[in-house]
């Protein structure tokens, strides 16, 4: 790791008292901010200059599921992710409408409501929102964001505030603990900064905001710096400044802290809070790990090109302390194109220069890059990754959708072994085994368009498909089959969520909820609106080693009424549940016969 150094004099500009300050050269080390004064005119800086300113799981794992009740389908084994859904077995939570719902799955009732939506005629200074959710054994926790209101020219109507007369201005998040013995609170915790993502590892729960607001004005224009803090239900605030905790990072700077929170759901410790000057696109953790990726732009007004970098951050989960920090060109299509597998650290990139190109990285834990893969498929972006012990698959598309086959066991020397060249493109891959993968795909068919002297690509859209691939000869990569599950208008939130895919390992299938436009029944009355077919559901699918095989469609039609869609699902002992704005749909999931309904 680069070596820290504080600051031990203020840095602030006094232009008014003729005092002259030097900033210091961010270039090379890491920063530790040790004063509010140098924070504060840093911030004030920055603010002046825009948002930024550049200063200078194994297989097993991957497939291990749940016996008795579904689990969150997530990227790592051993590392929960949150939800807007989650069962444990004798609880389904939910959230719907900035309400908690609790239900028992014995009986499919709902045992208790968290309201978070305020009471009619109660004037509020702050309104909260619920993001997701994480359900234990013996605990529920809420996560969401706090907006605060302020009024800028006051006034109240109706006994409510007037949004045309004030605005929602600081976000912060709640973390709320509800121990599930009697539902009620046991620990809340308020964090500076907007809800971006969270990870529970076993007992240690992890919150990573966003502080967009870091300074305040007063009446003379005075700036005023808002600390990085995390405040328990008790009231003790802790800053991540005044614990050592606050960082600036070497090559860039901006207005905005991120915050890195954990919280000892035993309450047997206090919150901890990490925080450094910047932003976050994307994040990764393991048991060990938590990889913080922000992503920049650059721009050469001599050269008039403009470069994407990705920075990224190593903290130490135990410590909260950051070890390791580097840049790469490139920016990062979301948290599965990073992973650590043997202490080393992975990266799929895509970058734009002329060109839109194509990288893979692997690096020490030091953010050493030990090797790298340039200039992948020239023109084409990324868009799915999977690393899966010792080898790595990449999907990139313009025309059509190559698979990259990627030997990663001697980090120093990695180098794709093999190309698959199909119509459209997967947009999230998985393991059946270590020598088939499955992904859900676009189905498309590009051509290539030349009219008047000008050439275009022309997509025709045919739907979903679900494509299996034989990668057990790692230099020739076949498609198996693939199989269409939607229609040209069809859609599911599993193309681009992996939380919306829920794995029955017991009876080897798999359930994507899909909703699905029927624009071919389009009809128009006389005197009446014009109507189409909405169609919204399920899709049970058996995946193996050879074959994709559609078992079921659970399909509840609608017209046009989008209250209805199923986003998410889960199944409990014998029962299968559909989740929708209005509800859930209960099916026995052997018959998939309606069983009943859950109304909010």
């Amino acid at each position: 790791m680069k070596k820290l150094f504080a600051f031990v004099c203020s840095l602030l500009l006094l232009s008014a008292c003729g005092i002259k300050f030097n900033y210091p050269n961010l270039s090379e080390d890491l920063t530790q901010i040790t004063s509010k004064s140098v924070l504060k005119s840093i911030l004030v800086r920055n603010n002046n200059n825009g948002w930024y300113r550049n200063t200078g799981g194994v297989l097993e794992d991957a497939m291990a599921m749940a016996k008795d009740s579904s689990n969150t389908n997530t990227q790592v084994q051993g590392i929960d992710e949150a939800d807007s859904v989650k069962t444990n077995g004798d609880y389904i939570v939910s959230v719907m409408n900035n309400k908690v719902y609790v239900i028992t799955p014995d009986n499919d009732k709902i045992v208790k409501v968290f309201d978070f939506n305020p009471k009619e005629g109660e004037e509020n200074e702050k309104a909260y929102w619920v993001n997701e959710l994480y359900l234990t054994d013996t605990q529920l926790v809420i996560m969401g964001t706090i907006a605060t209101y302020t009024s800028y020219q006051g006034g109240v109507k109706d006994g409510m505030r007037d949004l045309w007369w004030g605005w929602w201005g600081a976000q912060d998040t709640f973390v709320k603990v509800i121990e599930l013995s009697d539902l009620s609170e046991s620990a809340s915790y308020d964090v500076k900064g907007s809800y971006f993502t969270s990870r529970l590892s076993g007992s240690e729960l992890i919150v990573v905001t966003n502080q967009w607001q870091t300074l305040v004005y007063d009446a003379q224009n005075n700036a005023e710096v808002i600390d990085p803090t995390v405040t328990d239900e008790d009231g003790k605030v802790i800053s991540s400044i005044d614990e050592g905790k606050a960082y600036i990072l070497p090559y860039n700077q901006g207005s905005s802290f991120v915050n890195i929170v954990k919280i000892d759901m035993t309450g047997s410790a206090d919150a901890e809070l990490t925080s450094f000057l910047g932003w976050i696109q994307t994040v990764y953790m393991n048991a060990d790990h938590l990889i913080i990726a922000q992503s920049r732009y650059e721009y050469n007004e001599t050269t008039q090109i403009g470069t994407s970098w990705t920075d990224l951050l190593r903290f130490d989960v135990d410590s909260l302390s950051l070890k390791a920090e580097g840049s790469v060109k490139g920016y990062l299509l979301n948290q599965f194109s990073l992973d650590i597998h043997n202490n080393v650290l992975r990266a799929a990139l895509t970058n734009w220069d002329k060109v839109a190109t194509n990288s893979v990285y692997t690096f020490d834990l030091a953010i050493n890059v030990l090797d790298s893969i340039q200039n992948l498929a020239e023109n084409e972006t990324i868009r799915s990754v999977r690393f899966l012990g010792d080898k790595g698959y990449m999907v990139t598309f313009e025309q059509i959708d190559p698979l990259f086959v990627l030997d990663l066991s001697d980090p120093r020397d990695i180098k794709v072994t093999g190309e698959l060249k199909i119509p459209g493109f997967s947009t999230y891959l998985h393991p059946v085994s270590d020598k088939v993968l499955w992904g859900i795909a676009e189905d498309l068919e590009v051509t290539q368009v030349t009219e008047n002297g000008n050439t275009w690509n022309s997509v025709k859209r045919f739907g979903v498909k679900i494509s299996l691939f034989d990668v057990s000869d790692p230099t020739k990569p076949t498609e198996l089959t693939n199989l269409n599950i939607l229609g040209p208008s069809g859609y599911s939130e599993a193309q681009y969520n992996h939380k919306a895919i829920v794995f029955d390992n017991d009876r080897n299938l798999v359930y994507i909820p899909y909703a699905d436009y029927r624009y071919d029944t389009w009809t128009c009355r006389e005197g009446e609106k014009c109507d189409y077919s909405f169609e919204t559901g399920l899709k049970v699918l058996r995946i193996t080693e050879t074959s994709v095989e559609l078992v079921q469609t659970i399909a509840v039609s609608s017209t046009g009424d989008q209250n209805l869609w199923v986003n998410r699902s889960l199944w409990v002992g014998d029962k299968l549940y559909l989740m929708s704005n209005q509800g859930f749909m209960v099916y026995d999931r052997t018959t998939y016969e309606k069983l009943g309904t859950i109304s909010y």
